[in-house]
């Protein structure tokens, strides 16, 4: 039995796996395209070569919002997989899925019209939205995610809720009863005191005694922060902007020689970049990616990550992105430590693209012999 998830997958992925099969289960790890996506085509493939083989599979795993780049994997081409094999369809929306504010409208239904929480019902928009910053793909991937046959999300990261939060969602309510429990001990109902038939959230969750936390956490925080472009999605299409901004102030800096090139159009509000000059080899890539970061962090500047790709991980980036930018790749090389910059505070100011031109040109003038 196997679990297919991409080599963007986050490794909680592998981690689950292991838990629930004890060994038996296995990942199959499907390779990514030159977008740090899912290649649609190979999961086909793999999913043919598993039949032929008789490997049941278990579940497909795309991800929406990769925690490396924040790329959204080709939603709408593997719901057209899962309507003709069937398989347990689960994204890992835990980073991306809080994009979906940008599918609502910002106006409402009456006041009478609320959901579960007490929210007012945000209205879907049929089309992209025209004032969307999130490019047409994650839009339409986005829209293609709801046909999924579970959905993870963390809305403690770009939900912006203070308490650590977790959630899934189904496409069937009635699997809930999957994680039911009874206890004495945990009861919303007291005979002839309080209403019989309760359900306490013990039955539906996987956390005990403190499972109201998040909840609560969440439904303050969306009060502020309605789920829709005239809420949330204005904060998050910020940083989308911010990314895109930023991709292309990256694309046209250039100091002595050196340069900083981003290896991808933003899908979300992350974009990685590889520190280069002409013919400077892989493992230099990685020295200079260090060795920029530090010299931000000696300025004061907004500070960047470092992450790191492994070429039997992202083959496209060895084969094909990293020698179009002038960088050597050996038979040798194997990863790769690249730039990666997170766009999530909304408070950015909107000269960080010009600030960050105007530093970067001064920590690649401190890296010139």
């Amino acid at each position: 039995m196997a679990v297919l998830a991409g080599h963007n997958a986050h490794y909680s992925i592998r981690k689950a796996a292991r838990l629930i099969g004890g060994g038996a289960l296995r990942v199959e790890r499907v390779p990514i395209d030159e977008r740090f996506r899912v290649d649609a085509r190979a999961l086909a493939s793999r999913l043919e070569s598993l039949a032929r083989e008789g490997v049941e599979v278990l579940a497909v795993v795309t991800t929406a919002g990769t925690t490396a780049t924040g790329s959204v994997d080709p939603m709408a081409e593997v719901a057209a997989l899962q309507r003709e094999r069937g398989f347990w369809w689960h994204v890992d929306a835990a980073y991306g899925g809080h994009f979906c504010a940008s599918l609502f409208r910002a106006d409402t239904s009456s006041a009478d019209e609320r959901d579960l929480l007490g929210f007012p019902r945000a209205r879907p928009s049929r089309d992209p939205a025209p004032d969307s910053s999130l490019p047409a793909h994650s839009l339409r991937a986005l829209r293609a995610a709801r046909r999924a046959t579970s959905i993870s999300i963390d809305p403690h990261k770009l939900g912006f809720v203070a308490k650590g939060c977790g959630a899934l969602l189904l496409a069937d309510p009635a699997w809930m009863s999957l994680l039911g429990e009874e206890a004495g001990y945990f009861r919303d109902e007291v005979p002839g005191v309080l209403p019989l038939g309760r359900q306490h959230s013990v039955a539906s969750g996987l956390e005990g005694s403190r499972s109201g936390r998040a909840p609560i956490s969440c439904y303050v925080t969306h009060r502020a922060l309605p789920l829709h472009q005239g809420g949330l999605g204005a904060l998050l299409e910020r940083g989308v902007e911010l990314a895109q901004r930023a991709c292309r102030a990256m694309q046209a800096l250039t100091v002595n020689g050196w340069r900083v090139r981003p290896l991808h159009e933003p899908d979300t509000n992350i974009v990685c970049a590889v520190v280069t000059r002409d013919g400077q080899r892989v493992e230099d890539c990685s020295r200079c990616a260090a060795a920029f970061v530090d010299a931000l962090r000696a300025v004061g500047a907004p500070m960047c990550s470092l992450t790191v790709f492994r070429r039997e991980e992202a083959p496209p980036l060895f084969d094909a992105l990293l020698p179009a930018l002038g960088v050597r790749v050996s038979s040798s090389s194997r990863e790769v430590a690249a730039l990666r910059f997170v766009f999530a505070n909304p408070e950015l100011s909107d000269a960080w693209p010009r600030d960050f031109t105007r530093v970067a040109a001064g920590a690649l003038e401190e890296m010139t012999p």
